[in-house]
């Protein structure tokens, strides 16, 4: 089987629509095949300035807002009051660097949320999408399967690379499980 790289992206926003004002974006590369997926593959955290966003006629909106509310202090401080923040060139830059060969495969646990806010963003700043359009993949579809072992939860729920890392860990149980069926 020909080693693919995977990345996992999930993103922390203040609305849910397509022009959403994006809080935060965590990025876990990982080897869904090998033993310890993540081991030896890059990951990164990023927060994102909202004022060039805002600029751009990026919103939050009220409900989300209160969602957050309702979140730990931990998720609140990471994704609202981060020691820094990036403007979005740089997130453009550093997902780049993830995508070289064109056969990297692009998770999200919803492509149609975490995916379709990152683009309508590289769109809005004029930047080309990293990730090739057919190798986007959705965590949601594999949670379907039945007969996986849920993975134990590490770090802050709704801190976008603690979620990127756990979810990047399910796919690869769901992976494994599929390939023991079907090969």
């Amino acid at each position: 089987m020909k080693k693919v790289k995977h990345i996992m992206i999930d993103i922390e926003t203040a609305a849910t629509g397509h022009d959403a004002l994006v809080l935060s974006v965590g990025v876990a590369g990982f080897m869904p095949y090998d033993k310890d997926p993540l081991s030896g593959n890059k990951s990164c955290y990023t927060c994102l300035m909202l004022h060039e966003q805002l600029l751009m006629g990026r919103r939050a909106d009220p409900d989300t807002c209160r969602w957050w509310a309702k979140q730990s202090d931990e998720a609140i401080q990471a994704a609202w009051i981060p020691a820094a923040q990036s403007c979005v060139s740089e997130l453009h830059s550093t997902l780049k660097e993830y995508f070289t060969t064109g056969e990297e495969i692009v998770w999200a646990n919803g492509t149609d949320f975490d995916l379709t806010i990152l683009e309508s963003l590289f769109k809005d700043f004029g930047y080309k999408v990293p990730w090739r359009f057919t190798n986007k993949r959705c965590m949601r579809t594999l949670k379907e399967i039945k007969g996986v072992t849920k993975q134990p939860r590490r770090g802050t729920h709704h801190h976008a690379l603690d979620d990127a890392e756990h979810q990047a860990i399910q796919v690869s149980e769901y992976l494994k499980h599929v390939n023991k069926i079907f090969l």
